[in-house]
């Protein structure tokens, strides 16, 4: 399991959770052992080059979900740096012309 997942997914509630039910020392050995996983390698812009779409998850500030699909052409969701993903954000609104 990848370091950076537990930091971010692993809220004190989680935490409370995984120690309720026996495996927080499993998931903190995880945690403070595993790799990192945080940047893009050139292996994962290739496949990211060839996608024609993708899901974005967030998530508000009373904790609800959201999540949306992202489509294009190849080639669309760009690799800015080894930590940025970018991409045109369209309304999705049709306009016609007289």
């Amino acid at each position: 399991m990848p370091r950076k997942f537990g930091e971010i997914a692993f809220t004190p509630e989680v935490e409370a959770a995984q120690s309720q039910r026996g495996s927080r020392q499993t998931y903190e050995r995880y945690i403070a052992n595993g790799p990192a996983n945080d940047s893009i390698t050139l292996e994962i812009a290739e496949f990211i080059a060839h996608l024609d779409g993708f899901y974005l998850g967030t998530v508000s500030s009373n904790g609800y979900p959201y999540i949306q699909f992202r489509g294009g052409a190849p080639g669309f969701l760009k690799v800015l740096n080894e930590k940025t993903l970018g991409f045109a954000d369209f309304s999705g609104k049709c306009s016609t012309l007289p």
